[in-house]
């Protein structure tokens, strides 16, 4: 499979120097949008793969969607970057994004395989922190994707994040973005992070225990 560093989006030359105002962010999104559809599909045509040739999915539900004006926008801020539409293209990777929620922890990795056996994809970037949790205890397995969509002049590929996480994974993360709205005093914010840290270990501790009830998956071939 071919590994690239990065891939970048040939945006018009109008928009390389302008700043990135609602009007240029619908202009730039439109091919985003497509390729996160495009991938949710492919998705989706994977989920029902596996139900047809296994009796069931590993998969329990997607989730797309492409970033928002306001959120890039205060990225780009939070990131000390010129607003600029190139900025927002070339230094804001995930303005793509799918979210795949399975049952068990060894799913997520047949998942990764089946998505890099997926024709016109390329992987250019991955990350296990299902086996490497962040510090603050999230798990979930990144991948950054090079879809492939066509333009006038040549083929492009456009960056979709994938993130591949157990219901439990999900669960937690969720909950510990929702906390994060709510700062407690420096020693109340460190008793929480240790707490929530430890309830990710007992989480996947828990989700290992089930592991014995799961029964391997035929590999997806793409036609």
């Amino acid at each position: 499979m071919k590994i690239m560093k990065k891939c970048r989006l040939n945006i018009p030359e109008e928009y390389r120097k302008s700043n990135f105002s609602k009007e240029s962010y619908d202009n730039l999104i439109e091919p985003y949008e497509r390729v996160c559809k495009s991938m949710e599909n492919r998705l989706r045509q994977l989920d029902g793969n596996y139900k047809e040739r296994n009796g069931r999915s590993p998969i329990h539900s997607i989730e797309a969607r492409v970033k928002s004006y306001a959120s890039i926008a205060d990225k780009m801020q939070r990131k000390n970057l010129e607003p600029t539409c190139i900025n927002a293209v070339n230094r804001i990777g995930d303005l793509a994004g799918v979210r795949v929620i399975c049952f068990y922890i060894e799913e997520i990795y047949a998942i990764v395989e089946d998505i890099k056996k997926l024709k016109n994809v390329i992987v250019l970037k991955e990350k296990d922190y299902v086996k490497n949790p962040k510090g603050n205890g999230y798990r979930s397995y990144h991948m950054v994707i090079g879809s492939k969509i066509p333009t006038q002049e040549e083929a492009t590929y456009l960056p979709v994040e994938i993130q591949i996480r157990t219901i439990g994974m999900d669960w937690w993360a969720s909950m510990e973005h929702q906390l994060c709205y709510k700062p407690l005093d420096g020693e109340e914010e460190a008793l929480r992070s240790d707490e929530m840290k430890r309830y990710s270990k007992r989480l996947y501790n828990l989700e290992k225990q089930m592991q014995k009830f799961y029964h391997p998956l035929e590999p997806h071939i793409d036609e």
